[in-house]
């Protein structure tokens, strides 16, 4: 397995995925009156687990090394994105969790799953009390730095607030449809652009620009903008927010080339 996957090198890229997620979600909900209220989630972390003959990415199919899907799953990761089967479930892209197992084959594994003190079930989860623990990393500023245990202090981490920058037409029909898309452009820094629906990629990474700069950040640093899923990049600088299926929302990271 080793000759197959460097752990070592794996579990740095997916400390770079984390970077991105890492923190809580906001999970908003009606009240009486019709007011919006919102709670801090913990952030949930799946464990990414290396067997002996094969891989197990938290509740998909344990998949053999040599197989069409292991090898995209790892070549996903390697190339600095989320597995693609989380698509459906984490469309924003979750923390991950890589597990050290490759001292046995994943049907040795399951023999004595039960004794397992990082992994529960059938390696879908992870134990009770390994969620959030002072061995998780996350890649903040270039730096590996460690993830608070938020679910168990019961905080969650805060990552500022969510800054919101306006390109919209001032005298535009208020109910034309428009492309709120959310930027992150690292671990503590992110903020939400609003759009015309004909404005380019070219205007948004403008405005990445502009908005760094005030805020006294490094913005692109000659990179480009991506989703988490599917793995896309938009490089083209005229191409329009709805061509770019970018309407009504959407969540991009800046990639660094």
């Amino acid at each position: 397995a080793e000759e197959l996957v460097d752990l070592q090198v794996m579990s740095s890229r997916v400390a770079e995925l984390n970077g991105l997620v890492e923190g809580a979600r906001v999970q908003r909900s009606g009240g009486p009156g019709g007011a919006i209220y919102a709670r801090f989630v913990a952030e949930e972390i799946l464990p990414l687990t290396f067997f002996q003959d094969g891989v197990k990415l938290g509740p998909c199919a344990f998949q053999f090394y040599h197989s069409r899907a292991a090898q995209q799953l790892i070549q996903d990761i390697m190339d600095g994105y989320f597995p693609y089967e989380l698509k459906q479930d984490y469309p924003d892209g979750v923390m991950l969790k890589v597990i050290d197992r490759v001292s046995q084959t994943f049907g040795a594994w399951k023999e004595n799953a039960s004794h397992d003190r990082d992994l529960a079930g059938t390696g879908d989860r992870l134990a009770v009390g390994k969620v959030l623990n002072g061995g998780d990393k996350v890649v903040r500023g270039g730096e590996i730095c460690k993830v608070r245990d938020a679910a168990r202090s019961g905080r969650a981490r805060s990552c500022g607030p969510e800054k919101e920058v306006s390109l919209l037409v001032p005298t535009r029909p208020e109910k034309d449809p428009i492309a709120r898309v959310q930027v992150r452009i690292d671990q503590d820094h992110r903020a939400v652009f609003c759009l015309e629906v004909w404005q380019t990629v070219g205007d948004l990474e403008d405005a990445v620009e502009q908005w760094c700069s005030d805020e006294g950040l490094d913005g692109l640093r000659g990179g480009h903008l991506r989703t988490a899923f599917p793995p896309r990049s938009y490089v083209d600088r005229e191409q329009s927010m709805s061509d770019a299926q970018l309407v009504p929302s959407a969540t991009l990271f800046v990639a660094t080339s």
